[in-house]
């Protein structure tokens, strides 16, 4: 039996090779300035942070206790005459009096855990397959969900004669329904995508591991940052609290009559501008990290959509595909990657700004304008890079050439589709946010029953069920974004294929071809098959 793409069953003849992948074996290294700047920024962060290291306040830990900090004799510092409580011992110290002790709960609960780390893991799995072998299932699962929460919940109240407190429950529950079904067209080209998204991953599932390898890569390279900026802020010293107004006794007090600490840590100059180095740093490390992740996605969904007919039968052919991805990704085009990292950086900096900015004039009708247009334009900046990086991985173009004839690409192939493509997040997100919910719920019924003897069993229950709604929202989330990725990715193949009125891979043509503005495929005299112009309405004589 077939996939289930929510689409016709209709099989068409796939093209026996297209010209648009480039090996990475015949690509040339572009925008290697931009590794340079990386590296360089990357040791210098790091750099800063052995010498913030070095420097280091070594007293650090028992100047900042409250102890320490509300001894007046201690501005300026002091080393401590006596052992005090170091900060570390008040982060792991348990209160007796305590409602939840840390080390019954875990007595109690790591074989709870680790089932639910493991559930959190199948949950995932159940959900791709679903995602692969029936997206119809999982969408109208997602949106009976939506719909049915709101209507149970104000079903439930105007049961118990709450009345009009029912209404807002019943709103929400009648205004959703009137979305969906206003946009049941678009919905069930959503359930199309996603069945092509879940096909492409169950044909590279070498993405998952490769994935999950590139997070612990990019772990591993922020962890020095990271440990850096530690080491930055414990260069400094204890100082007069300058909100301290006047000694009351033991306590100092600042102008207002309140009790304050009447020492304060104070960082050493320097600090300000290196960490601001290094988040910089971090940031754009971050951002790299994405862009690879992108990378090799679209790379690998690229050999996969392009791949000749003989090919798929080919394990070898096609266990490589990750592999090829990964050292373009690290080789010939990271450059390109640096810099779409950088663009990103900076867009979010921007970004952060902006709402800063917007935060503080909020009555300023003009910076909330202001404030909304650079929105849209940061958005649109983010939307062409995502999609240059998936250009690149295909062609091995420059960053700039990649993003130039991606935003061409959009033009004839994207705009005029934006109305269904927030569909397929808002779909994933929201299946994912309640699977992890109905999971979180499950593990609260059953631990709670298990605890009830315990005299804390409800609080045990309560952070147990929380602690696997984030891991199951975690893992879900992972695979959410890989499938979106792919979905990003097919379509991207898909329009140069389309401009090329080429058909590579006809079965996900098939679904794509429901796009506003694609006219149907039809066969040549040759044989080969392409668009035909989209149909027009025209006006009557």
């Amino acid at each position: 039996m077939g996939r289930d793409y929510g689409a016709s069953s209709e099989a068409l003849l796939p093209r026996e090779h297209s010209p648009f992948f480039v090996p990475a074996s015949q690509r040339s290294r572009n925008d290697l300035a931009w590794t340079i700047s990386w590296v360089v920024m990357y040791v210098l962060s790091v750099g800063a942070g052995l010498y913030a290291f070095l420097n280091r306040n070594v007293d650090f830990l028992s100047q900042l206790t409250p102890t320490y900090l509300n001894d007046p004799s201690n501005c300026p510092a002091k080393p401590p005459l006596a052992k005090k409580r170091s900060l570390l011992s008040l982060l792991t110290s348990e209160d007796p009096d305590s409602p939840m002790q840390m080390d019954e709960f875990l007595s109690h609960s790591l074989i709870w855990l680790i089932a639910s780390l493991v559930g959190a893991v199948v949950i995932g799995t159940v959900f791709v397959y679903m995602v692969t072998k029936s997206p119809r299932l999982l969408v109208w699962l997602s949106i009976g969900v939506q719909v049915g929460l709101p209507l149970g919940a104000g079903t439930s109240v105007l049961m118990q004669g709450g009345g009009a407190s029912s209404l807002p429950f019943l709103f929400l529950a009648a205004l959703l329904m009137l979305t969906f079904w206003m946009w049941r067209s678009q919905l069930q080209l959503v359930i199309q995508f996603l069945g092509v998204s879940g096909h492409g991953l169950s044909d590279n599932l070498g993405l998952v591991g490769a994935v999950l390898g590139l997070q612990v890569g990019l772990l591993v390279l922020l962890v020095p940052l990271l440990v850096s900026i530690m080491a930055a802020v414990i260069n400094g010293k204890v100082v007069l609290n300058p909100e301290r107004s006047l000694e009351s006794g033991s306590q100092c007090v600042d102008v207002q009559g309140q009790d304050v600490f009447c020492c304060a840590w104070q960082t050493e100059p320097y600090v300000a501008p290196l960490i601001a180095l290094i988040i910089f740093t971090l940031s754009w490390t971050s951002f790299i990290g994405a862009e690879v992740r992108t990378f090799t996605v679209a790379g690998t969904i690229a050999q996969w959509y392009f791949a000749p007919a003989v090919t798929e039968s080919n394990k070898t052919a096609r266990s490589g595909r990750v592999g090829r991805s990964l050292v373009a990704a690290l080789g010939p085009s990271f450059g390109s990657l640096c810099f779409g990292g950088l663009v990103l950086t900076i867009v979010n900096i921007l970004r952060n700004i902006m709402e800063q900015l917007r935060k503080k004039a909020e009555s300023n009708i003009f910076m909330y304008c202001l404030f909304i247009i650079t929105q849209y334009i940061f958005t649109l900046i983010e939307l062409v890079t995502k999609f240059a990086t998936v250009r690149l991985a295909i062609t091995g173009e420059a960053f700039l050439v990649a993003s130039r004839n991606v935003g061409d690409l959009l033009k004839r192939n994207f705009l005029d589709a934006f109305g269904v493509w927030w569909f397929p997040p808002m779909i994933l997100n929201m299946s994912a946010l309640v699977i992890s919910a109905i999971w979180s719920l499950s593990i609260y019924s059953f631990s709670a029953a298990a605890w009830s003897g315990l005299v804390q069993g409800h609080q045990y229950a309560v952070a147990l069920a929380t602690i696997s709604f984030i891991l199951s929202a975690i893992v879900l989330s992972f695979f959410t974004s890989l499938l979106l990725n792919i979905i990003d990715s097919v379509f991207i193949c898909f329009a140069m294929d389309r401009d090329m009125h080429q058909c590579s891979r006809l079965e996900v043509h098939e679904v794509y071809s429901q796009l506003p503005t694609v006219g149907p495929v039809v066969e040549n005299p040759d044989g080969a098959y392409a668009y035909a112009a989209p149909a027009r309405q025209h006006a009557m004589p």
